[in-house]
């Protein structure tokens, strides 16, 4: 497992600093290897559990230079020195309470059916007592036209909701956007102007109905994908999310659905088994970048084979 830490993880009250809560599952007598380093700041491990020797929580306050941190926890037992003086501040902290959710704002032009899918995610309980929409919340719904049915999806949810002027302003858009930490592209057709991109480069993606960078680019939407696709005699295609850049369709990868392309397939048939990968896959990629704080580079998460 990796992770990085950024500015929307957890935020301890007792000292304000930053954290992230993992948790590990294993068998008895596996060895689990934690590794933290930072050239940024000073690294401090706490590990609370069953196997912890006696019951009792371990913390160690590194003490390796850079901000770097190894611990070995085996058999149960601790195999490093427990730091008493920091229980008092640590113990609590990780609750899932003090969570500052990811803001979203989805950019739409449509019907918004990824937007949905998007919002009944954040809606289920992965687990007793807690839900998606602890980690992250889709706080704006922005359309290029006030005719976009995504717009009733939001209103029925109590999401804000704005109607652009101009799709090509930069400052207005920017303006919008204002409090969002990640920005998605759930149907939105219009180009972002590039103050918008370099300000939210790697916080900013998209979802197209094709394996790119096959069939996309300008006027490469809906069902004119899917007839090109078809007129190409490819026997399979899928739906790609990417990080947005200056260009249409062109962003770097973030992870692709492969769907078979049947003999007997029309644009709509086609359409329809594709919108059905781009819901779940919208869906890993949001929370992917969630779990890894939003990090500050591109990722490249593993693509899915035949999904449909």
């Amino acid at each position: 497992m990796q992770g990085q830490l950024t500015r929307n993880d957890v935020l301890l009250k007792s000292d304000s600093t930053y954290a992230q809560a993992w948790t590990i599952h294993g068998r008895q007598g596996q060895s689990v290897t934690i590794d933290l380093e930072s050239d940024a700041f000073d690294a401090y491990l706490f590990v609370r559990g069953p196997g912890i020797s006696g019951g009792r929580d371990y913390q160690d306050d590194d003490s390796g230079a850079r901000g770097q941190h190894t611990g070995e926890i085996r058999d149960g037992r601790v195999l490093d020195q427990r730091d008493e003086r920091v229980e008092a501040q640590v113990a609590g902290a990780l609750q899932p309470g003090r969570v500052t959710p990811v803001r979203i704002a989805v950019l739409v032009s449509g019907g918004g059916t990824n937007l949905q899918a998007l919002l009944d995610a954040l809606e289920r309980e992965p687990g007793a007592g807690s839900r998606e929409r602890d980690r992250a919340q889709i706080t704006r719904v922005i359309a290029d036209r006030a005719g976009a049915g995504a717009l009733d999806r939001a209103r029925r949810c109590g999401i804000p909701i704005t109607v652009l002027r101009n799709a090509g302003d930069a400052a207005e858009l920017l303006a919008t956007l204002a409090d969002a930490n990640l920005v998605v592209l759930a149907g939105y057709l219009k180009l972002v102007p590039a103050p918008v991109v370099a300000r939210f480069r790697w916080r900013m993606i998209n979802i197209h109905p094709a394996l790119l960078p096959a069939f996309g680019g300008p006027g490469m939407y809906g069902r004119r994908v899917h007839e090109a696709v078809l007129a190409s005699g490819a026997r399979v295609s899928g739906a790609t999310v990417h990080y947005v850049d200056e260009q249409y369709d062109r962003g770097p990868i973030i992870a692709q659905a492969k769907v078979r392309v049947a003999a007997d397939d029309t644009p709509d048939t086609l359409a329809a088994r594709v919108l059905a990968a781009e819901h779940w896959l919208l869906i890993r990629v949001v929370e992917g970048l969630v779990r890894r704080g939003l990090p500050d580079e591109p990722i490249r998460l593993e693509d899915v084979q035949d999904v449909g």
